[in-house]
């Protein structure tokens, strides 16, 4: 067998794995597996904590012209643990709204950026 048969195998298993656990109750959105609003309140809590840290990290100012740069990163990160919030508690269609306005407002503003630059 080739590692291309063998990385086809792995992936038909997982699928097997991931259906027998989604039967089982596994993959459950957090209030049908039986987390209160407290619980999940604290994971979110925990999840923007670290995200406001990796945020601040991405964000830094320049010394000698005082410029500061990474801010449109660090709003790139918090929509993308936003959607990824909202992914996890079951809010699909919230995800796949806040990606697509993410995508949209961000793509506007790099046009903006390069256009203001010219100027």
């Amino acid at each position: 067998m080739s590692s291309e048969d063998h990385q086809c195998t792995g992936r038909k298993s997982r699928l097997y794995v991931d259906t027998f656990e989604i039967r089982r109750g596994r993959y459950m959105i957090p209030p049908q597996a039986g987390l209160s609003d407290a619980d999940i309140s604290r994971v979110i809590q925990g999840i923007v904590a670290g995200v406001g840290f990796l945020g601040a990290g991405a964000i830094v100012k320049d010394s000698r012209g005082g410029e500061v740069q990474g801010l449109t990163t660090a709003a790139s990160i918090w929509i993308t643990a936003a959607i990824g919030i909202a992914a996890g508690l079951g809010r699909e269609a919230s995800a796949v709204l806040g990606a697509v306005l993410a995508f949209v407002i961000l793509s506007a503003l790099s046009r903006i950026s390069h256009w203001v630059e010219k100027l």
